[in-house]
């Protein structure tokens, strides 16, 4: 049963039926006759795209961070190995320099080599009563030149291997 009422704008219609029990019984257990639709997911193409692109973003992301942590470790051991190695060369170069002291040298000479000092009645002096001369036995125009360089380069060469 359906009750209508008139006002002046508008038609409400009471449904009385839905209230009384022994009907409301029956009309939940009627089948309805019209085909169901099937309920939209609610998930559109375009949001499905774009959280695939923020776990793509954030999959590089990762990768990024997890790479980063490699290159630092590595670095890490590098730099631990540097230390050590330069470590090692400090002592190497102590040792070099405990072996090549004036100490060690004399002690291998005389022991190693049966070298002593010098004593006064090795040592024999030798003085000239004549100045240097230099004699020219040829004369050579132009390589006159050429001679005095190379004479100077040959004494500083013998020099350094005497300094050496």
């Amino acid at each position: 049963m359906a009750a209508f009422n008139k006002t002046a704008n508008a038609q409400v219609i009471y449904d009385f039926d839905r209230f009384d029990e022994r009907k409301a019984s029956s009309l939940q257990q009627k089948p309805s006759r019209l085909p169901r639709r099937r309920a939209a997911s609610g998930v559109s193409f375009q949001s499905i795209a774009t959280f695939a692109v923020v776990i793509a973003t954030l999959a590089v992301m990762l990768m990024g961070y997890v790479v980063q942590t490699e290159n630092n470790r590595d670095i890490s051991s590098m730099k631990t190995e540097l230390a050590q190695l330069q470590d090692e060369g400090r002592r190497l170069e102590m040792e070099v320099e405990k072996l090549t002291s004036l100490k060690n040298v004399e002690q291998y000479a005389r022991s190693t080599l049966g070298m002593n000092e010098i004593q006064s009645y090795q040592v024999e002096y030798v003085s000239l009563n004549n100045s240097d001369k230099a004699v020219i036995l040829q004369k050579n125009d132009g390589v006159a030149l050429a001679d005095i360089i190379s004479s100077v380069a040959r004494a500083l060469s013998t020099a350094t291997e005497y300094i050496k």
